[in-house]
């Protein structure tokens, strides 16, 4: 093990030993290993006003006086110090009460995994937050300090690249194995400069300064007023008196003569870029907590576990492959290969509330189920219930038609493009099932199937993979033909005491649905679609039309369909 310490005797002229005897405070019980769900539900990470409340006082009462004793100032501290271009960027707790274990576990361990060279920052805040904390975790429960710091120094850190429960999702307690790895990852030991009690005036400002010159940030609580929630830009905050909204903690980096700069945890959307100045008078009378980190103790080559997929954001897709999946899991930073089944997938590498997840775009396989595997320098993930993704067929879809409209009669023939139409089973204009023939995966014919009344529905394609859906280019209408009119008469005329046949010739005849001469029925065959053989019946001597009647209606009289009866 590496362990890296930076010890406060470390600053020149200081004669102050610090080593003094700390009530101790019992360690946070171990957790129980939990099952991870198959897919965790997003919580929402970011609210009009972040959480306070965060920090819980401890009962053990420490007075900085008793720490460093009457002095009032100390001529060798620097005029000015700031820590943060070795502390972490800045994070966001979310809508949980774990301000205490961002100011510990993921700040000021992080700068020290900076500055001296430790291993496996950054390091998961929610982790120390959910082993540490003694009740219900969540918005509304906060967390004792010397808790988070016991367990950090007892138990570790678990990394944030292995935590794939990200920053905010506290209902998904630590793993055996995210505890496993966390043993590589301690704090050396810690102080407490003072706890439990405000007004700690001139010789709380030294105790913070000099932890600071000597190059160790600082864990402060502190109440929380409107304004302070609220805070925009950089100007040095002095606000002594208001209604208390919750204790909060910060972790503090640097101090000149006006006040001491904070890192918080509510984004780079407060304060400035997420940081804030206190004023001294603040410090000095409200500040009621500091502590500080001796260092950290980091494995030099820790064994990093094996990847694990936790869930997948889908489990089924289409054998064509092209759909993308979010993978979770711990130890995915480090992912060199993504597979479904024995295919490698492409991915790339994103970041989900502090987790690492993998997006891959899934390989095209053939109908069934198969397990993605994530492999790491470590090895590779296990396949399990939940991470087992099904090849299904694709589902048809319709692209465009030759032809969008036809006569009721149906009988012409269609050319349909579309995807994924190889193994059609049925094609469907409206209600009515049509004869089709597929000529490859894009494109299909099919022949218009007559109907009784004209009317606009969809072509539906159905294969294995389902029917396709709606697409606005798959609407097919069904319409009447044109009246019909009679042009000729083979026969015009005949005796008033004979049936008479005849011929009728025209246009649009297809479909005839009654012949009437003068007016009454009579019998007809269709010949053709310009054709019908019509059978004229006795009559009195004169003149009267025929008439042909269709779905376009009926055909206007003339001339050219009337017929005569003689004697």
């Amino acid at each position: 093990m590496r362990t890296f310490t930076r010890p406060l005797t470390a600053l020149a002229g200081s004669a102050i030993a610090l080593a003094v005897a700390i009530t101790a405070v019992a360690p946070a019980a171990t957790a129980a290993a939990a099952t991870p769900p198959t897919a965790a539900p997003r919580l929402v990470t970011t609210s009009p006003a972040p959480v306070v409340g965060g920090y819980v006082p401890s009962n053990n009462v420490v007075t900085a006086a008793s720490r460093l004793g009457k002095i009032k100032s100390d001529a060798t501290l620097p005029a000015s110090v700031d820590l943060r271009a070795d502390a972490p960027p800045v994070g966001n707790q979310g809508r949980v009460g774990s301000c205490v274990a961002w100011s510990i576990g993921y700040s000021i361990m992080g700068y020290y995994a900076d500055v001296d060279g430790g291993t496996g920052a950054p390091y998961a805040p929610l982790y120390l937050y959910l082993r540490a904390v003694k009740s219900a975790p969540g918005p509304s429960t906060g967390l004792v300090p010397e808790h988070a710091l016991n367990e950090a120094q007892k138990y570790g850190v678990d990394t944030q690249s292995d935590y794939f429960q990200g920053t905010v999702d506290y209902r998904v307690r630590p793993t055996a194995a995210e505890i496993a790895n966390a043993v590589n990852y301690k704090i050396s030991g810690w102080k407490t400069l003072w706890s439990g009690v405000g007004n700690q005036g001139a010789v709380g400002q030294l105790a913070i300064e000099r932890a600071l010159a000597a190059g160790d940030p600082v864990a402060i609580g502190m109440p929380v007023f409107l304004d302070f929630q609220l805070l925009k830009g950089s100007a040095t905050y002095n606000t002594l008196t208001g209604s208390n909204l919750g204790l909060h903690m910060v972790a503090a980096y640097g101090y000149d003569s006006e006040g001491l700069w904070i890192r918080n945890s509510w984004s780079t959307s407060w304060g400035a870029n997420g940081d804030a100045k206190l004023s001294w008078a603040f410090v000095r009378k409200l500040v009621n907590a500091a502590f500080t980190v001796n260092g950290i103790t980091t494995a030099p080559n820790p064994v990093v576990p094996a990847p694990t997929v936790v869930s997948l954001s889908a489990t089924t897709g289409s054998t064509v492959g092209g759909d993308t999946v979010t993978i979770a899991g711990t130890g995915l930073d480090r992912a060199t290969s993504v597979k479904f089944g024995n295919t490698s997938a492409t991915f790339t590498t994103t970041k989900y509330d502090g987790a690492t997840r993998l997006v891959a775009t899934v390989p095209a396989g053939l109908a069934g189920t198969v397990g993605v595997t994530v492999t790491t320098p470590s090895g590779a993930s296990t396949v399990s219930s939940t991470t087992k993704f099904k090849y299904v067929a694709p589902r048809p879809t319709v692209t465009a038609l030759s032809a969008s409209s036809s006569v009721i009669f149906g009988g012409s023939t269609v050319t349909l493009t579309g995807t994924a139409l190889t193994g059609t089973k049925s094609v469907k204009v409206g209600s009515a099932t049509a004869k089709f023939t597929v000529t490859s995966d894009t494109s299909l014919t099919f022949v218009v199937p007559k109907t009784s009344r004209a009317g606009t529905g969809r072509v539906v394609v159905t294969t294995a993979g389902g029917s396709s859906l709606p697409s606005g280019s798959d609407v097919f209408t069904h319409v009447n033909p044109p009246a019909p009119v009679v042009t000729a008469l083979s026969v015009k005329s005949g005796k008033a005491t004979l049936v008479t046949p005849t011929v009728v010739t025209g246009t649009d005849l297809f479909g005839a649905t009654a012949v009437t001469v003068d007016g009454k029925r009579v019998s007809f065959t269709t010949l053709s679609g310009t054709q019908l053989r019509v059978l004229v019946p006795k009559h009195a001597v004169g003149t009267a039309n025929i008439q042909v009647t269709t779905p376009g209606g009926s055909s206007v009289t003339g001339q050219t369909s009337t017929f005569s009866w003689v004697a």
